[in-house]
């Protein structure tokens, strides 16, 4: 089948999920077929243990709370831990595990004090979810809920992105990856090639909208859930840190 025959069989069977797999295929091949759970382990595997290890810290420091320390400690080990620390706005910033203490705090407070607010009420909305798992909490929720969870995320996002500025970057990775240290449960971190070649938007909410109907697509499609292709040495990651996997899988090579 042609690529241009098999996009109109995907329009025939349903617009929005050709419009969802067509727009990026994260979870998805060229040749649209969703990705099986082994293939997913393997990225994930493959991927890097460093990566696995920084997610897991940022999960553990943020699944309970919200707070100015936890802020400061997840976002500087994921920024360091991401190479985003050599050079720019937040070059030097670091965690001493020694001496539990941040270094360069005062690039990142600014961050938590424009945002405090927003995130705090955020995270007290998720956390009042019924009936939803830690692991999959955006892909629980009803369709009304995980659009306020998109549009506060993307609020907050442009509230950072001004502090995130620099010389010769935007800001989008870093108020990303700020939001993924202490939403790892519903935030997505993007990458360069991520913003321009995968997802095509800036807007952080249509991206998170997105990755929710792209999980439940593949679940559809699979039957499966995708918090459990995990590799055997790692018991728990959320949907965002395993969808992240498959979006840099997706970057054009």
């Amino acid at each position: 089948m042609s690529e241009t025959q098999g996009c109109q069989k995907l329009l025939n069977e349903d617009s929005r999920e050709a419009e969802v797999i067509l727009q990026s295929r994260v979870l998805f091949s060229k040749n649209e077929r969703p990705y099986l759970p082994d293939q997913i382990k393997y990225e994930i595997s493959n991927f890097g243990h460093g990566y696995n290890r920084t997610v897991m810290k940022i999960i553990d420091g943020s699944r309970n709370e919200i707070s100015r320390d936890v802020f400061l400690k997840n976002v500087a080990i994921l920024m360091s831990n991401f190479l985003m620390t050599r050079s720019g706005h937040f070059r030097g910033v670091r965690y001493n595990r020694r001496e539990a203490k941040v270094v360069g705090e005062d690039k990142i407070e600014p961050c938590w004090k424009v945002a405090v607010k927003n995130m705090t009420e955020l995270k007290e909305f998720i956390s009042s979810r019924p009936d939803s798992s830690y692991q999959r909490v955006l892909i629980d929720m009803k369709i009304g809920d995980q659009r306020k969870v998109a549009d506060d995320l993307w609020k907050i996002f442009k509230l950072l992105l001004p502090l995130c500025m620099g010389k010769s970057t935007l800001g989008l990775v870093a108020a990303s990856k700020m939001l993924f240290s202490v939403f790892p449960e519903v935030a997505l971190p993007v990458d360069n090639t991520q913003w321009r070649a995968v997802f095509k938007t800036v807007d952080y909410g249509d991206i998170i909208t997105h990755m929710a109907e792209e999980i439940a697509w593949w679940k559809k499609k699979t039957g499966q859930h995708l918090e459990r292709c995990l590799p055997d040495d790692l018991e728990v990651m959320t949907l965002p840190a395993i969808y992240n996997v498959m979006a840099m899988k997706a970057r054009p090579r």
